[in-house]
């Protein structure tokens, strides 16, 4: 009995001391919790800027090289890979900002002859493209960097890209998707664009052109620069590695014009990224604050309906709270919540890890939440999920469920009485049960799904919605969706779909 009070007692010490930690020692902590429930991912980069508490705090878990067992640094620097949106978007609202541009200009007189001529053969009607139709991904322009480009830098890792080269490969992979500002289809051939862009108003390679309208040396931001177009800034710490361990990347083992032009291509640490959020949406970029809040420009589809997307920035919700951000191929994000003036960074140093950038983030903005409770409780009520939002998480529990061999979240997901249908290749029908289904599921087995929600449509409690699943080297299928929502939550109630074949390309040239 007495140890058993003992312990209890030291139990409510530790809880007492611990609430009375520094935030940095709590953010460590969660940052710890993470790493060492999934070691998986090799390293994990943070950086919390939030002023009002005198926060700016770097932390670092793993390492920086998982073959010597380097250990990472917090300040070591990695590729950003598309959280580089913003700065893009920033940099054209520079030039808003200086009368140079707007943003609803016509594209049609801005690009290369060689670029107009390039798209105007496929059928694009650049004149009716305009720059915010780039900057949201809603131009119609089609997705150059698809399974085949990947299997390309898979089987070419030192191939070395130009930007004509990947604008080339555009007009190639297919016509135009529809009128701009009638879709949202993301795809780094928009940025490609606005770098192009840039050139062309400014007389100046993008990258020096993005460094002097973003004032990096006015606000020190000494660590950011792009790799191979420019050199590491002096007294900058060397990258850390950045793996795909599924197919055995390693990101400074590969060429990086892959991903360089503008839809990624920015390497820096973490507290880089985090202080341009913050000096974006503080007004030390861009002063103008009517031109600064372009940036949340919505151009509405049913796309952006179910993941609303602004100017190169992304709408997120944690623990209640609305942020802004973008995240990256490597395994990074960054999210500023302007309730509190608080920017985060992460980077995970394993791509195929990256779903815990997701958890870090949830960890550490508890913990500055938690710092603002009096102010968030008062003024910040928590925010409701939308019906869509609702609809995408039970969609979320079947695509994640079935990559990661997790039946609870199939079970979750689909009513007890679900059952799939499809025509086989002899045209009969073919069903089977729900039950049949998950039960072909082996817990814990991962597999090489990758699936995104194209579409969600419901009135009061019925919806349909649509998916693609991509099974690499094999097929590609359509899912189409009934659910009802019943008892207070939304299930699938049956699932047609049908399938392609996975295109067997040896390359993208």
């Amino acid at each position: 009995m007495k140890n058993t009070f003992l312990t209890l007692l030291f139990c409510l010490l530790v809880t007492i001391l611990f609430a009375q930690a520094p935030l940095e020692t709590k953010l460590q902590s969660a940052l710890d919790a993470v790493y060492q429930a999934h070691p998986e991912a090799v390293g994990i980069l943070v950086h919390v800027e939030t002023p009002e508490k005198n926060i700016s705090w770097s932390g670092a878990a793993g390492y920086s090289n998982k073959d010597t067992k380097a250990v990472l640094n917090s300040d070591q620097p990695a590729l950003i890979a598309s959280s580089i949106k913003i700065y893009v978007a920033a940099t054209m609202l520079r030039l808003v900002e200086e009368k140079k541009l707007r943003i609803d200009q016509s594209i049609g007189n801005l690009l290369t002859e060689k670029t107009k001529k390039l798209f105007s053969s496929d059928g694009y009607d650049l004149s009716t493209i305009q720059i915010q139709h780039l900057l949201s991904h809603t131009s119609g322009i089609a997705n150059y960097a698809d399974e085949a480009y990947i299997e390309h830098k898979d089987k070419n890792p030192n191939y070395r890209w130009t930007r004509d080269e990947q604008l080339a490969l555009t007009i190639k992979k297919g016509d135009p998707l529809g009128k701009p500002g009638s879709l949202f289809s993301y795809t780094d051939a928009n940025y490609l664009l606005l770098t192009e862009i840039m050139e062309q108003v400014t007389g100046l390679p993008f990258y020096q052109a993005m460094r002097e309208l973003l004032k990096y040396k006015t606000l020190g931001i000494n660590d950011t620069w792009f790799p191979t177009l420019e050199d590491k800034p002096s007294g900058t710490k060397e990258m850390a590695h950045q793996y795909w361990s599924e197919k055995n990347w390693d990101a400074q083992k590969m060429d990086i014009s892959w991903d360089l032009y503008g839809g990624g291509g920015i390497a820096c640490p973490a507290k880089d990224l985090a202080l341009f959020v913050q000096y974006y949406f503080n007004g030390k970029i861009v002063e103008d604050e009517e031109i600064r809040n372009l940036i949340f420009t919505y151009i509405p589809t049913k796309e952006t309906e179910v993941y609303p997307y602004y100017l190169g920035l992304s709408e997120s919700n944690y623990h209640g709270m609305k942020g802004y951000g973008h995240g990256g191929f490597w395994g990074t994000v960054m999210m500023y919540f302007p309730t509190i003036n608080t920017s985060i960074a992460v980077y995970i140093q394993d791509r195929s890890a990256n779903r815990l950038r997701g958890n870090v983030m949830d960890a550490l903005s508890k913990v500055i939440f938690d710092a603002y409770a009096d102010r968030i409780n008062a003024y910040q009520p928590i925010e409701e999920k939308s019906e869509i939002q609702e609809i995408r998480e039970t969609l979320t529990d079947y695509i994640e469920g079935t990559a990661n061999g997790e039946p609870d979240r199939l079970r979750k997901a689909f009513h007890p009485d679900f059952n799939l249908y499809t025509v086989t290749e002899e045209d009969s029908l073919r069903i089977r049960s729900g039950e049949k289904y998950i039960n072909n599921i082996e817990v814990g087995k991962k597999n090489s799904r990758v699936g995104r929600i194209i579409s969600i449509d419901f009135e009061k409690e019925a919806a349909m919605a649509k998916s693609e699943i991509v099974i690499p080297g094999w097929r590609i299928f359509t899912d189409y969706f009934l659910l009802l929502k019943y008892q207070g939550s939304w299930k699938i109630i049956q699932k047609s779909y049908t399938w392609r074949p996975f295109p067997n390309t040896e390359s993208v040239n």
